[in-house]
């Protein structure tokens, strides 16, 4: 709202209101950033840890498009697929890709499940990086800034001489 000032009673400069919002307005951008980035990375961590790839069978593939932004249109292929689990049951699933795709005419794909009687499945091909990758910058950029938070929390006042002249 008002721009740095130095008040000569009080011998401090007042704060800059509208940098401290945008401050906290990136820091809650940050934050949603951050926890989004997490959920993504958390999923792709229990797939790496907890999953299982297996080759399943094509049921149905299908052509659709999604509306995306600006009033355009992407196309997709959707895959419906069946696949036996190490417990011995039947699982069908689907899932979708990206046209063009590799995975179009193929009898096989590449499946990735998890165990237990309600774990999830999803094409091999749809592993992200982007998730994972996105939280460890935002880790990054976290701990970089508690590091500069930390030094100037333990860094000395500087002192101001007095003007010569005025006692």
């Amino acid at each position: 709202m008002f721009p740095k000032r130095y008040s000569p009673f009080l011998k401090t400069t007042f704060v800059d209101e509208d940098a401290e919002q945008r401050k906290a307005g990136m820091l809650i951008v940050a934050i949603i950033a951050f926890v989004i980035s997490a959920w993504y990375s958390f999923n792709e961590l229990t797939y790496a840890l907890k999953g299982t790839t297996v080759t399943a069978t094509v049921m149905r593939t299908y052509e659709f498009t999604v509306p995306t932004r600006y009033g355009q249109s992407a196309p997709r292929l959707g895959v419906e697929y069946a696949f036996t689990d190490a417990d011995g049951d039947l699982r069908q699933d689907k899932d979708w890709v990206p046209l063009p795709s590799q995975l179009r005419g193929e009898p096989g794909v590449e499946v990735q499940y998890l165990p237990g009687p309600d774990g999830d499945s999803r094409l091999a091909a749809n592993r992200s990086i982007i998730g994972p990758t996105f939280f460890v910058g935002c880790v990054a950029f976290l701990i970089v800034s508690l590091v500069q938070l930390i030094r100037e929390a333990n860094a000395p006042i500087p002192r101001r001489r007095r003007a010569s002249g005025m006692r």
